[in-house]
């Protein structure tokens, strides 16, 4: 993991370095990619007993980068952006969308509320520390739905795609 994090690092430094980009950054899945939303966890919202039989929600999410949402200009509501010391060591965090939100900690503010998600170690919480703008994740003409973004440093994924935003055509800078 620390191999593919450090080559990463390198990609982003040479991207970033190119006169046409403006931004990039990481992600395990983009939105719209096709791929269906991505993956998605049981999470346990801490302090909540579920009631008899209920299984817990499942809720997509996708890995990211730092400046992410700066990257793909989607407004921090709340809180916080990821940023270098959210580490592997360092307490788990995590960011939810606007809907995510609403849907789990309704009339009250989501950052600071904790979760613990199915395929992290039993008992580990994660904190909320910011909360975004919804964003169309499978279609543009989705009705928006329950999100939210694990930082890649804290992630267990080695395969991660790069996103930039650039200030000329997009094809001229896949070459």
């Amino acid at each position: 993991a620390a191999g593919s994090r450090a080559f990463y690092e390198k990609l982003l430094d040479r991207a970033r370095g190119m006169p046409a980009v403006l931004d990039a950054t990481l992600a395990l899945r983009a939105p719209l990619s096709g791929s269906g939303g991505g993956m998605a966890q049981n999470l346990t919202i801490s302090g909540v007993l579920p009631r008899p039989g209920d299984t817990p929600p499942r809720v997509k999410y996708t890995v990211i980068g730092l400046n992410y949402f700066r990257t793909l200009g989607i407004t921090l509501a709340k809180g916080r952006d990821f940023h270098s010391h959210d580490q592997p060591t360092a307490a788990k965090v995590m960011i939810v969308n606007l809907t995510m939100a609403r849907q789990f900690w309704p009339n009250e503010d989501a950052v600071g509320k904790t979760a613990r998600l199915s395929n992290d170690p039993p008992n580990t919480e994660r904190t909320v520390v910011g909360v975004v703008g919804d964003t169309r994740i499978n279609s543009v003409g989705e009705a928006a739905q329950p999100y939210f973004y694990l930082p890649y440093a804290q992630s267990r994924f080695s395969s991660m795609n790069l996103i930039a935003r650039t200030g000329v055509d997009p094809v001229q800078m896949a070459r």
